[in-house]
């Protein structure tokens, strides 16, 4: 037998299935039968791919480092403590209303504290041009910079530089929207933006109402047992004006992929006619957000509506 610290002895909880376990391990059936043969007494050996009793599995410490190195071992997620800079593209596609927005967001992350900048937003690829659409830019604006307290899991807070948004908002914003756009539309926007703007850490779900703030800022960072975990979320549909409740099942994938952590997210609304897919990709060393993908779908009145999100950094 060779010396034991060129391998190592992996206990065998069940049957074993030398397909499975060349499998398991990304190594060829036969090499992994040759150098267990060769390390193991003759009362160990493997002689064929049947299910046998096996106490130990003798594996090349190379193969094991390997697989030990894409096991997610560590079922707590934990939020990035490092000071990050991270740039994201948005892609948000509404139906039935055939509208698609994007946009890109700016990320600086310091333990507790995020600051957000937002670029323009395009709408059906194009930079707004109706008049409506063009207040809202402009009013949404005011917002950036923003700087949010985080939690723990994730989730915000406390809007941390909300005085000088409302000074912004009052002493420029306001007064050119109310100086060159006339109307009962603007009088009624400034209205319910003068409501957002007093009241920011009270209205979260005026934030809310934009995907990216209601997903980026999930409450993703947790411990899954097993790897598992539920919940449930409330889902903007800006077409019914309102949220949609989910509840959801959590499944944090057990090896990295692509070098990422991977949560998976499914989930149904209160009728079971809607549903909620999404799959969230963390670096595997900051678990920072590399990505987010999703879809969302609800029934009302024999309609169906639907979002797909899809946001990546780069």
């Amino acid at each position: 037998m060779k010396n034991e610290i060129d391998y190592v002895k992996i206990k065998i909880p069940s049957s074993f299935d030398l397909v499975e376990q060349a499998k398991k391990y990304n190594i060829d059936k036969e090499e992994l039968r040759d150098f267990h043969n060769s390390n193991c007494s003759i009362s160990e050996y493997i002689f064929g791919n049947e299910f046998i009793y096996l106490e130990y599995l003798y594996l090349s410490k190379d193969i094991y480092s390997k697989w030990l190195d894409q096991q997610l071992l560590n079922t707590k997620l934990t939020l990035p403590s490092d000071k990050l800079i991270t740039k994201y593209g948005v892609i948000i596609n509404y139906s039935p209303q055939n509208v698609k927005i994007h946009f890109e967001v700016d990320i600086l992350r310091d333990g507790n504290v995020v600051e957000i900048n937002k670029g323009k937003s395009y709408l059906n690829d194009k930079i707004p041009d109706l008049l409506v659409e063009q207040l809202v830019e402009k009013a949404s604006n005011v917002l950036y910079p923003l700087q949010l307290s985080i939690n723990e899991f994730g989730s915000f807070t406390k809007v941390l530089n909300k005085k000088d948004i409302l000074i912004k908002w009052k002493n420029e914003v306001q007064p050119e929207l109310a100086s060159y756009y006339k109307g009962v539309i603007v009088e009624d926007m400034i209205n319910k933006m003068n409501h957002i703007f007093l009241n920011l850490d009270e209205n979260k779900k005026s934030l809310y109402q934009n995907l990216f703030f209601q997903l980026y800022f999930s409450p993703i960072y947790r411990n899954y047992l097993e790897y598992k975990n539920k919940g449930y979320c409330d889902i903007y549909f800006s077409a019914l004006n309102d949220f949609i409740s989910y509840s959801i099942d959590f499944k944090l994938e057990k090896v990295f992929i692509n070098n990422k952590k991977v949560l998976r997210i499914k989930g149904k609304d209160k009728s079971e006619t809607g549903q909620l897919d999404i799959v969230y990709k963390l670096n595997k060393e900051t678990n920072e957000i590399f990505s987010i993908v999703g879809n969302f779908s609800t029934k009302l009145n024999k309609i169906n509506y639907g979002i797909d999100f899809e946001m990546y950094s780069f």
